[in-house]
């Protein structure tokens, strides 16, 4: 993006140059740090993320209408306060949690939280949570400041309000289907509505054939029948 925005102000091209491995290690995350730092390989979990030695953290939910990630830690002012607001919230619906108050969130970091602590949090956390809607979590979370999200399903994506304001789903039509087929659209929106994004649907197999074969590396007909025919193309 940086080297279109780039081409866009000074008229000149470059050579980018993306890293496969880097990118994969930057969707991991924190995965490396674990085996540098604890020797530790990361291993699938469900719905939970390890801390520290045998301690692990719940971070995805069930709550009335699917699943949100919520991470109950400590530490810092930001993620113990995200702590704090959840336990206010859920004492105020009369599902406090005297056990979970009485931990001292502000002055332990979330891997130093005890397994026992983080046990108990499974159980009262969960049953809160499992009292509500995606949607009542993320209102309610955004005026309390409690960091949690939904795990959006492809339904809840489509009818994003975000995504929907911005227009980011465009209709292409499938005349093979005799309907039009809602894709991804522009990742950025530069002022320009063609610039970037999707302008056709995939192409069937073999379907610009002629078109690459023939206009672009200069293939005859024959030529490009006795390939097809050889099960070449």
């Amino acid at each position: 993006m940086v080297a279109h925005a780039d081409r866009l102000r000074t008229g000149r091209g470059q050579r980018v140059d993306v890293s496969c491995q880097q990118a994969l290690t930057r969707t991991l995350s924190h995965a490396p740090q674990f085996w540098d730092a604890q020797g530790v390989v990361l291993r699938r979990m469900g719905p939970y993320r390890p801390t520290a030695g045998d301690s692990m953290v719940r971070v995805n939910w069930k709550c009335k209408d699917g699943f949100v990630n919520f991470m109950p830690q400590g530490g810092g002012p930001g993620v113990s306060a995200s702590t704090r607001a959840m336990l206010a919230w859920m004492r105020e619906e009369g599902m406090g949690s005297d056990s979970l108050d009485a931990v001292k969130w502000e002055q332990m970091h979330y891997s130093e939280v005890p397994g026992d602590v983080m046990r108990q949090g499974v159980v009262d956390f969960g049953r809160f949570i499992d009292t509500k809607t995606k949607d009542e979590l993320i209102a309610e979370s955004r005026n309390r400041r409690i960091i949690l999200f939904p795990l959006n399903t492809h339904e809840d994506i489509l009818e994003y309000p975000q995504l929907s304001e911005r227009d980011y789903f465009v209709s292409l039509p499938h005349p093979e289907l005799g309907t039009s087929v809602k894709y991804p659209g522009r990742f950025i929106l530069d002022g320009v509505a063609d610039r970037v994004g999707p302008r056709s649907r995939a192409p069937l197999l073999g379907e610009h054939n002629r078109e690459i074969y023939g206009a672009e590396l200069g293939m005859a007909d024959d030529e490009i029948e006795s390939l097809k025919g050889d099960g070449i193309i």
